[in-house]
């Protein structure tokens, strides 16, 4: 058994980046202070991902889909593969988002 902690890799972890053998699944617990930002557009994902407010005020802004604002606790907002988006945290907040492969689409 191998037990890791530590925050290396920009906060991900439960994926290949961060030197775990999960496929499939990514986790990111994120840790915001006030007035942190990403200005530039992130790289489209391959991915469905889901970030949940922990705490604080965040803002997730997806260009051509709209502007999400995290308030309360628990709060979620969840963006297919391809979406691109920016983010700034409002408030001092952490943020846990999850990413996972697409299943095979249903007709």
């Amino acid at each position: 058994m191998t037990i890791r902690t530590g925050r290396a890799h920009k906060g991900w972890f439960l994926n290949q980046a961060a030197g775990d053998p999960t496929q499939g699944l990514a986790m990111k617990w994120g840790i915001h202070p006030a007035g942190d930002q990403r200005p530039a557009l992130s790289a489209p994902a391959e991915t469905v991902s889901v970030a949940i407010l922990i705490h604080g005020r965040f803002v997730l802004d997806f260009p051509g889909h709209g502007t999400v604002e995290l308030r309360q606790q628990g709060d979620w907002v969840q963006w297919p593969p391809g979406v691109t988006h920016t983010w700034w945290a409002v408030e001092a907040s952490t943020v846990l988002t999850i990413r996972w492969q697409p299943g095979p689409r249903q007709i």
